[in-house]
């Protein structure tokens, strides 16, 4: 039985690392009762995948594992046994059977938030390029990270106060997925950034299931 699991990660749990994530969540299942599927003969595994990993402090609503169990299992069960042994700083949204074909379907957005002279500096690169009119810093960024923008199916800039925010849509799609981390990473050493900007990421059209 192939499952997913929603999770929003606030607070403290932003500044884990990717791998510090990943043993967080094999310890949080490792204390339920479910009946986990492994993989390997010599040296199992318990059998998971993840979301990509998250910029260093970014909070998301749809930071998705996916897991396998041995035998069917209640949706309200796996809820119930996941969340009582969550910590602080993480929270289960969803929980729904299947992988591929419901994540082809759904769509996660990603806002950036800039202020200050980062705040311009961004968004005359970005006007620069929806216009036709890049400058070489410009045509830089957008080599570098034009795979990035290729994932994503828009863009979007909107004004916020004492700043700005760009929304990048991507379908939660392992084929298709947008890679925040690099795509910011490029934008801060191209654009030569004082800062990284806050993240936040969420599922667009998730139904919550309980």
């Amino acid at each position: 039985m192939d499952l997913y699991l929603r999770f929003h990660r606030f607070g403290r749990s932003t500044f884990m690392g990717h791998l510090d994530w990943i043993r967080e969540v094999q310890s949080i299942l490792l204390r339920t009762d479910l009946k986990l599927k492994y993989k390997g003969e010599f040296s199992p595994k318990m059998k998971l995948s993840f979301s990509p990993p998250l910029p260093m402090g970014a909070e998301s609503e749809a930071e998705y594992v996916y897991i396998s169990l041995l035998k069917y299992t209640p949706v309200k069960e796996v809820v119930r046994e996941v969340s009582r042994q969550l910590p602080g700083g993480v929270m289960l949204m969803e929980v729904g059977q299947g992988q591929k074909d419901r994540h082809t379907k759904e769509m996660v957005e990603y806002e950036f938030v800039f202020r200050g002279e980062d705040a311009d500096r961004v968004e005359n690169a970005i006007e620069d390029l929806w216009k036709g009119e890049p400058t070489e810093k410009v045509s830089e960024l957008f080599n570098e990270v034009s795979a990035q923008l290729e994932r994503a199916e828009g863009m979007e800039l909107v004004d916020a106060q004492g700043g700005i925010v760009l929304k990048i849509f991507s379908p939660h799609d392992e084929r298709t997925i947008f890679r925040s981390g690099k795509f910011i990473g490029g934008l801060v050493q191209l654009l030569e950034l004082k800062g990284y900007p806050r993240v936040y990421k969420r599922a667009i059209s998730a139904d919550i299931s309980t």
